[in-house]
C-alpha cells in the first residue's frame, strides 16, 4: 500500500510517522533502524552530546540507511544547541525542534535552508512556531512526555477536539497551515486519532 500524505511528501517517508526524541535512548542506531521501517528517524542531538559526535552520528547513520532521517534539538536538553544546529546545516539534514519557543534558531534555520518540523505540547506554542514558518508541527498531548512545554487544560482540549481546528481563526504564515502530527496514543485498543489514515493530510 502507498501512502501519501503532506508528512511522508514533506520527509519523504513512506509511512507519516516520525520517531519521537527520546531522550537518552535516540542514537543514530535507533533513527536507522525507524529508517529502514519507512518511518522518519530522529537522531537526538543531546544523545550525542558534542557538534563533533553528532557529525560522525549523521555519517554512521546515513551509512546504515538511505532512507528519511532527522536531528532533534531540544532547548534545555541539547547542549551546545547553536553548533549542533550549524552541524545540521553543513549536513543539509532536517532539523526538529523542541520544548516552548523556537524563535532564537528560526533565522538560523530558515537561512540554511533546512525542513523545519517543531514539536509542542500548548495549542499556543503549536500556532506560534507556525506563524514562525514551521513546515510541520508535531503535537505531545498530555501524557506523553514531559519536557515539551506540557499543559494539562492544552491537552486536554487538544483530545477533545480535531487536530485540523487548532489553525483555523489563526493567523497563518503560510498559505495554508502546516501538516499537524499528534503522537499517537492508544486508549482501550483504539489509536487517537486516525493520524495515519492515507486519505488525511
Amino acid at each position: 500500500m502507498e501512502w501519501k500524505t503532506r508528512i511522508t511528501e514533506l520527509l519523504e517517508c513512506q509511512y507519516p510517522i516520525v520517531q519521537g526524541a527520546m531522550a537518552g535512548l535516540g542514537n543514530w542506531q535507533f533513527a536507522a533502524v525507524v529508517a529502514e521501517a519507512g518511518g522518519h528517524g530522529m537522531i537526538t542531538a543531546s544523545v550525542s552530546r558534542t557538534p563533533e559526535q553528532l557529525r560522525e552520528d549523521i555519517k554512521k547513520c546515513r551509512d546504515a540507511t538511505d532512507k528519511s532521517i532527522g536531528v532533534d534539538l531540544s532547548f534545555g536538553i541539547c547542549p551546545r544547541i547553536e553548533e549542533m544546529l550549524e552541524v545540521c546545516i553543513e549536513q543539509r539534514i532536517p532539523v526538529e525542534t523542541a520544548i516552548y519557543k523556537p524563535d532564537s534558531l528560526v533565522p538560523r534555520i530558515k537561512e540554511g535552508g533546512l525542513t523545519w518540523i517543531h514539536k509542542a505540547a500548548r495549542v499556543k506554542d503549536a500556532l506560534h512556531a507556525e506563524q514562525l514558518g514551521a513546515e510541520a508541527v508535531v503535537v505531545e498531548p498530555v501524557g506523553v512526555g514531559p519536557g515539551v512545554g506540557l499543559d494539562i487544560g492544552d491537552g486536554l482540549s487538544i483530545r477533545q477536539r480535531r487536530l485540523d481546528d487548532l489553525f483555523k481563526g489563526a493567523d497563518h504564515a503560510l498559505a495554508e497551515p502546516p501538516p499537524v502530527h499528534p503522537t499517537a496514543i492508544v486508549e482501550g485498543g483504539q489509536r487517537w486519532p486516525d493520524i495515519v489514515r492515507p486519505d488525511r493530510a
